[in-house]
């Protein structure tokens, strides 16, 4: 199966929606049990974003979309609101629950990368095309481009309810040099905490 990757665009979005879907609604479960919900905060709050230049990427093969990568380099990392959304909007959609809800997932899944470090923000692949490759493709994409924009280092955040996922990281040259404990929040967002790894491109 050959693998192209490009960056996410118009003609692609709904079938990286799907992605991001299957892959990281669990994440925004707590806010609202609704997808449809879930879906429209990710867009309000810009976690799919498909303006912003060298920040989305899509695995294309067969004509399909079978994978996503987000990327955020130096002083990207802050999750913001879409120019057109006012918090009065928030509020009336989300209720003042869901937005305080909001807020612990910008304080929890947010991360800024200090300068010459890309940080992997999210991975998804379909589920028909999980065991086929496509994640080590685009982490292999990922690599490229940071050692194209001057980076020496690639970090990722992995929950500790992963470890096939952390598996396959250490497997790639990952190393975890911190962990993240959220155990606080485990009842509404399902994850104890995170392991932040990282790999060094010199």
């Amino acid at each position: 199966m050959e693998v192209i990757i490009v960056p996410n665009a118009e003609d692609y979005y709904e079938e990286s929606i799907q992605i991001f879907n299957e892959s990281f609604l669990s994440k925004l479960g707590f806010i609202s049990k609704s997808e449809e919900l879930q879906v429209s905060l990710a867009r309000d709050f810009g976690l799919i974003d498909i303006d912003v230049k060298d920040k989305e990427f899509v695995a294309v093969a067969e004509g399909k979309v079978m994978g996503l990568l987000t990327l955020v380099f130096e002083d990207q990392g802050k999750l913001e609101l879409k120019p057109n959304i006012s918090k009065g909007k928030l509020l009336k959609k989300y209720g003042l629950f869901g937005l305080i809800r909001g807020a612990l997932l910008s304080m929890v899944f947010s991360y800024h990368p200090p300068k010459n470090e890309l940080y992997i923000d999210s991975i998804g692949v379909s589920a028909d095309a999980r065991g086929r490759g496509v994640g080590t493709k685009l982490l292999e994409f990922a690599e490229e481009l940071a050692h194209r924009k001057g980076c020496n280092t690639l970090s990722l955040h992995v929950m500790k309810e992963n470890p096939k996922a952390k598996a396959l990281y250490e497997r790639l040259g990952y190393k975890v040099v911190s962990e993240d404990s959220f155990r606080w929040l485990k009842r509404v967002t399902g994850y104890s905490g995170a392991y932040h790894m990282i790999k060094s491109i010199l």
